[in-house]
């Protein structure tokens, strides 16, 4: 029969205990003994405030006796009930203690175990370094036992915070050994999250193409002992990296299927993504129709998702890649109201940059699809004004907005010389010497500042589409 904690017990027990005031060393020990069984029992029901309780007092009574192995195992429960409430500032206060006495005792298990936690508590609060000296610790203490399943844990552990560094390449080193481990010992349970987290280890330093291989393990492996949200995850990383591998139909189909089962759970944050990876597959197959159904998927749910938080840039985004197909399909007008979206959300959260961006591309909306000079100009100013207000510099942006005024600059002057003959009924020529002198001036002045900022932005191939336009001004007006 098991014995249910009940804490009236323990307050009955101190009680009686508390009336021999000259207690022996027999019921002190007995004191810290029932401290330490009721610590427990607390522990195993996830009452980790009261095990505090009871781990401390045996602490206390098992230091009268000055026994050093029985101190051990309270301040071990003590720090296990601070992990357990997620105090890890506190472990670190109590890890130290026992580590030094497993060491001392040779109790290379237990030391090993102490240090993998500290590394973990140490992960948890940021301190990467401190981490990284505890989990190589571990590791050490472990090959000492030669207790190969742990020291993949603590290989895994070193993967995790080199991650959190962003050191990938070492990640992907500390990965490889977990895996290389695990599969010799057929740790089959563990190779999913392994492989996924190898896969995205290589993603973040741009090798995508085994970022996949490693994912497609994953997914091998989650088939053997299935886990929803682990397959979740993996489709979606896999419809990430063939994206960028510019196999978007694979992306396509990748990021479908994740959308069966995240909207199983309406999954917003992710579903957002999903949909914005299918969308752009779309949009690079040309499919603009079906871009736009995808990047509207994501855009509502964005409005949801964000509607309680200052972090709006992927809603205006959407809205800029929606504006992008409808653009494409030459529906301007639908593009335009797409793009006044980002426009104004950009302005209401001061999104500087990203508001200039957008005012570009208005520009280039309103000359290109409506032939509209004049409003181009508009915006283009704008886009110029915003990047100016900026505290950060964007030479290529700013080298795009020159170049479009460089294009729109004859068209400009062309329409308002039209403008003076028709109120001055004709009287003038139409393309006179000094009309061309003038479109010539104005539009190397702006072609001359796009090379000036593309240089500054280290964009070469830019540089040469300018100067070739410059060329053909140059050419046209001889």
């Amino acid at each position: 029969m098991s014995i249910v904690y009940n804490k009236d017990f323990n307050e009955i027990l101190e009680k009686v205990y508390s009336l021999d005031n000259e207690q022996s060393m027999g019921l002190i020990m007995d004191l810290g003994f029932i401290n330490i069984s009721l610590g427990n029992m607390c522990y195993d029901i996830e009452n980790y405030d009261q095990a505090l309780v009871h781990y401390n007092s045996a602490a206390y009574y098992y230091s009268e006796l000055d026994n050093k192995a029985d101190i051990a195992v309270a301040i071990q429960g003590i720090s296990n009930s601070h992990y357990a409430l997620e105090q890890y500032s506190k472990v670190l206060e109590y890890n130290p203690i026992i580590l030094k006495y497993y060491k001392e005792n040779d109790e290379k298990s237990k030391a090993a175990d102490t240090a993998y936690y500290s590394a973990e508590a140490c992960l948890q609060l940021d301190k990467y370094d401190k981490a990284s000296d505890y989990a190589i610790e571990a590791h050490q203490l472990y090959s000492r036992v030669v207790d190969d399943a742990n020291q993949a844990y603590a290989y895994h552990l070193l993967g995790r915070i080199k991650f959190c560094e962003d050191k990938f390449v070492e990640a992907t080193e500390y990965y490889s050994k977990t895996i290389n481990i695990r599969e010799r010992l057929g740790l089959a349970d563990f190779l999913a999250q392994d492989y996924e987290n190898l896969g995205n280890s290589f993603y973040w330093i741009d090798k995508n193409k085994k970022a996949k291989g490693a994912y497609l393990k994953a997914e091998y492996y989650n088939k053997q002992a299935y886990n929803n949200d682990t397959q979740k995850s993996i489709l979606l990383n896999l419809a990430k990296v063939c994206y960028y591998l510019d196999q978007e139909k694979e992306a396509i189909a990748y990021g479908e299927n994740a959308v069966e089962l995240y909207n199983s759970e309406e999954n917003l944050h992710d579903l957002i993504e999903v949909y914005s990876i299918i969308g752009d597959s779309y949009y690079n197959l040309e499919k603009y129709n079906r871009a736009v159904e995808a990047y509207t998927e994501a855009e509502w749910r964005c409005a949801i998702y964000f509607e309680d938080t200052s972090d709006t840039y992927k809603e205006a985004q959407l809205n800029v890649n929606i504006h992008n197909c409808w653009h494409q399909l030459e529906q301007y007008a639908l593009a335009i109201q797409f793009l006044n979206r980002a426009i104004k959300t950009n302005e209401e959260n001061k999104n500087i940059i990203e508001l200039a961006e957008n005012y570009y591309t208005m520009a280039q909306t309103q000359n290109e699809g409506l032939n509209d000079q004049n409003s181009a100009l508009t915006y283009c100013k704008k886009a110029h004004k915003a990047l100016s207000d900026s505290d950060q510099d964007d030479p290529a942006l700013e080298g795009k907005v020159w170049e479009l005024l460089g294009d729109i600059t004859p068209k400009l002057l062309l329409q308002s010389n039209k403008e003076y003959l028709r109120k001055t009924k004709g009287h003038g020529e139409q393309y006179t010497e000094a009309l061309k002198m003038k479109i010539k001036e104005q539009t190397m002045e702006y072609y001359y500042a796009a090379i000036s900022s593309y240089t500054r932005a280290d964009k070469p191939d830019k540089e040469d589409i300018v100067l070739k336009k410059i060329k053909l001004v140059k050419e046209e007006l001889k």
